[in-house]
């Protein structure tokens, strides 16, 4: 049986209100750190793996483990945010000023729309969703691997399963859109699955983290 755990990065700069550049270089804050120590000290025992998404905010999340477990092997695979928006319309703008322009992005509803250079495509969003899975289960059966991960690439994950292999289509473009909506996963949220033939996945918890340190 593939265990996998699917954990969100801890509160960033962007999660806070600041405002930001480059979205791959976007740091934690000093209650991110906080929560990322919660995060680590869920873990009883090694796992067999540990991925990081190439952003810097779930990288320095992953850390917190790593340094916890030096042995485990730590690899960055191509499972970063779903950055979607013009790169330099984005520039040093805050996530309150992004937001009329991801409701214009959602509103198109054209899986294959590409906003600019350095972003990317529903499609391709769900292309790498797929390919993560492929390379899950084709090379760590009986493992147990831990995704550092983003909320809208973990809910990309998640989607793979829940819509039938209509993965690329409009339709399933608006639909992603409410689920997007209908599932939270807050920082420092930790999502189970598990693959033993069937897929089976839990909720998001936030329980290992005191109220004081719970955000969105």
């Amino acid at each position: 049986m593939l265990s996998v755990w699917f954990i969100r990065h801890a509160q960033s700069q962007a999660n806070a209100g600041e405002r930001t550049a480059d979205p791959a270089l976007i740091e934690l804050t000093a209650l991110g750190r906080e929560q990322a120590t919660h995060v680590a000290g869920l873990f009883g025992r090694a796992p067999d793996l540990l991925v990081t998404s190439p952003y810097l905010r779930a990288w320095q999340t992953a850390q917190f483990v790593a340094d916890k477990y030096p042995g485990v092997p730590m690899e960055t695979w191509p499972v970063q945010e779903f950055t979607y928006l013009n790169r330099q319309r984005c520039l040093n703008t805050t996530l309150a000023e992004r937001i009329p322009m991801a409701r214009e992005y959602w509103d198109r509803n054209d899986p294959h729309y590409v906003d600019g250079d350095g972003t990317e495509s529903y499609a391709g969003l769900m292309g790498r969703a797929e390919d993560l899975w492929t390379r899950l289960l084709a090379g760590y059966d009986s493992k147990w691997v831990v995704v550092f991960s983003h909320a809208q690439f973990i809910r990309a994950a998640l989607w793979h399963w829940l819509c039938g292999g209509d993965w690329v289509s409009e339709a399933s473009m608006k639909r992603f859109r409410s689920f997007l909506r209908a599932c939270a996963i807050p920082n420092g949220a930790v999502l189970k699955a598990r693959y033993d033939g069937d897929f089976w996945a839990g909720v998001p918890g936030v329980k290992h983290l005191p109220d004081r340190l719970q955000t969105h």
